[in-house]
């Protein structure tokens, strides 16, 4: 008796081989150009290589190409500066370059593009050129244009071989994931209507914005067209945030009962619902294009709402008409998502078509990073200074390189003990190698064949997000202790010194980031509520009129997004904290409605539309009463968000209590309620 199994082939993705083939071929070819011309440190060019390398992707390495090109003229520019004025005082230039370095990596943290990068390079350039020329001040500008070459030669080589060998288009992944977001918003508003669970929908929204705005800042550096369309590519971030925010106070009504007899789904008729998801899912499919779209949702928008229930008894109209009206504003958001989907999916130049995301970071979250950065060069520098170590300038100089780097990646803390650990590992290997294969190598070929492996492994290790800490870490250790010349020497001694320079780098940057306001989960809930605070100032302020909606959601929708970053999805916790944030979103962009007629541009005209029409019996004028009562649960949700002791289940009673409050307040702003209103003047 035989029996055929059917053995499913192998399938081995080429991309990571490729990237870590070219990886090699550039660092081979740019150290061959460095002997050739006798350039004095030429592991500086393959470090170059190396730090602008992005897997995947050749638009990254021609963003941080430029931005390393600009960091680093200014960084030697600084460093000549501070060499000219301290040549012979090391505790004052030492001082001088932490205060640099802590002043660029706070400017990193306000900026979410590859200027940051530039930021980054600024401050160790300086160090990288600045350290050296303080033990040999008459060298200094040979240093500095030494440096410059083998910078810039790795940037050039390192670009040329990535766009001229199979390059991977960044447009092209932008392409894919505009297309995958049309899915995925659509999913998620039809899930909506048709009052399903859209948590994973939801989630992947959140996701798709991420993605866009990190294509986006490389994939201007490939084409032009994509670089005239870069506002309506944020615009679409800033509608996905939209729609999110327009989904939270329909989704919870659709669910509440009304008074414990009726669903409040029941007051927009079924076959309304329906007709809107089957519109939407017809423009994901092409079936309409958006002005198709938004006639047909907008047909829908206006049709009657329910009043009596199956069993012919009266439905409040209060709750039919607030419900109706945030359906209304709903499908009209997402609408205007569908316009700005295809503006930027066209590409088409102009001006934002309804608001960007605030990518800035908080400035007292900054300011702590750069504190951390500049201390951590200070600690570096004193126990150079007190212990008098010969290789205590390369701990000075990779601690400044490692924290400056390492303030832009996130997590500080578990990558410092990750490179601790990827220096102690990759000691022996590297070791080996360097003193004792290479003394035995005679010519470059030879060379090349025992370098180029050890190479190909750490830029095949980087394609991966689990390992690309080991080997982006590994290349760093491998490139500084090699010490690669036209002439070598091998010295074991100083290979250890470098390592221990390295190790102590590391341990030192996280040290201070666990010791000195570590940037813990409770961290990132009080960056979020520091931005919430400053947007409820903005909704409730009498001077910012019809910039409120734009102001509020360009200013809190980047900080859910940026909380969304820094969270990990599937944790109770963590989850509910996205939860209450949209909460807040959603709340404070259905006030920021009620309280003006219009918005600064068209489509945001359009979005108010529902709360300025009596048919839907929501007019514009608010109580004060009311509206203090939603500012009060507003600040009651930030508040228990910014605890230090986070317990889910109250943060989550604080959420539903923020939108009982809205709800409360939608149905009594009714003129169903009252015919009569005092009305404030903020309104």
């Amino acid at each position: 008796m035989s029996c055929n199994k059917t053995v499913a082939p192998l399938r081995i993705d080429p991309k990571p081989w490729l990237f870590a083939a070219k990886t090699t071929g550039a660092c081979l070819l740019a150290l061959f150009i460095a002997f050739r011309f006798n350039l004095d440190q030429p592991q500086w060019t393959l470090l170059t290589i190396f730090i602008v390398a992005q897997p995947g992707t050749s638009g990254g390495i021609l963003g941080k190409s430029f931005s390393r090109l600009i960091g680093t003229f200014i960084g030697a520019a600084v460093a000549l500066i501070l060499v000219g004025l301290f040549a012979q005082e090391r505790v004052l230039f030492l001082g001088a370059l932490a205060i640099w370095i802590g002043v660029c990596t706070f400017g990193s943290q306000l900026v979410r593009s590859w200027t940051n990068y530039a930021f980054v390079l600024s401050g160790y350039t300086a160090a990288i050129i600045g350290i050296p020329a303080t033990l040999n001040p008459d060298n200094a500008f040979y240093l500095a244009t030494a440096r410059l070459t083998e910078i810039c030669l790795g940037i050039m080589v390192g670009t040329a071989v990535n766009q001229l060998i199979m390059p991977a288009r960044m447009t092209d992944s932008l392409k894919r994931a505009l297309a995958d977001t049309r899915r995925t918003v659509s999913g998620f508003a039809a899930g909506v209507l048709n009052d399903g669970d859209v948590t994973g929908e939801r989630a992947g929204v959140v996701s798709a914005v991420m993605r866009i705005e990190d294509l986006l800042n490389s994939a201007v550096f490939e084409d032009v067209p994509t670089r005239l369309a870069s506002n309506q590519i944020r615009g679409l971030a800033g509608a996905l945030v939209d729609v999110l925010a327009a989904a939270q106070p329909l989704q919870r009504q659709l669910r509440a009962p009304s008074n414990g007899r009726q669903p409040a789904g029941c007051f927009v008729p079924w076959q309304t619902r329906t007709e809107a998801a089957e519109a939407i899912m017809s423009w994901e499919s092409g079936g309409l294009d958006a002005v198709a779209l938004t006639e047909r949702l907008r047909a829908l928008r206006f049709a009657e709402p329910v009043t009596e229930a199956s069993n012919g008894e009266l439905l409040e109209l209060d709750a039919s008409a607030v419900l109706a009206g945030r359906f209304a504003t709903f499908v009209e958001s997402f609408a205007a998502c569908a316009r700005a989907w295809e503006a930027a999916a066209n590409r088409r130049p102009g001006p934002l078509s309804l608001f960007a995301l605030d990518p800035a970071d908080d400035r007292f979250s900054a300011t702590l990073t750069g504190v951390r950065s500049a201390l951590a060069v200070i600690a570096a520098g004193l126990f150079w200074i007190l212990t008098a170590w010969p290789r205590g300038y390369m701990a000075v100089l990779l601690t400044a390189l490692g924290t400056s780097r390492a303030s832009t990646m996130g997590n500080v803390v578990p990558l410092a003990i990750a490179t601790t650990m990827t220096f102690g590992l990759s000691f022996i290997p590297s070791f080996i190698l360097c003193e004792m294969l290479l003394p035995g190598v005679s010519g470059y070929p030879m060379f090349a064949l025992f370098v180029g492996p050890m190479l190909f492994l750490f830029a095949l290790l980087m394609t991966n997000k689990r390992t690309f800490v080991i080997g982006y870490m590994a290349a760093m250790l491998f490139l500084n202790v090699s010490g690669f010349q036209n002439r070598m020497t091998y010295d074991p001694i100083a290979f250890i010194n470098i390592t221990l320079a390295g190790i102590f780098a590391s341990s030192v940057s996280g040290l201070l980031w666990a010791m000195i306001a570590p940037d813990t989960r409770y961290k990132q809930r009080l960056r979020f509520a520091r931005t919430a605070r400053k947007g409820t100032r903005l909704l409730f302020d009498t001077r910012a009129g019809t910039s409120r909606l734009i102001g509020f959601e360009g200013l809190v929708g980047g900080a859910v997004i940026r909380l969304a970053r820094a969270l990990r999805p599937g944790r109770p916790e963590d989850e509910a904290c996205i939860q209450a944030a949209l909460a807040l979103l959603g709340t404070g962009r259905e006030l920021a409605l009620r309280t003006q007629a219009a918005c600064l541009s068209s489509d945001m005209k359009s979005l108010s539309v529902p709360y300025g029409n009596a048919q839907l019996g929501l007019p514009a004028p608010l109580s004060c009463d009311l509206l203090e009562s939603a500012r009060s649960a507003m600040n009651d949700c930030v508040r228990v968000l910014s605890r230090e002791s986070l317990d889910t289940s109250t943060l989550l009673r604080a959420a539903q209590d923020l939108e009982d409050v809205m709800d409360e307040f939608a149905q009594q702003d009714s003129p169903a309620v009252s015919e009569t209103r005092v009305t404030c003047d903020a309104c």
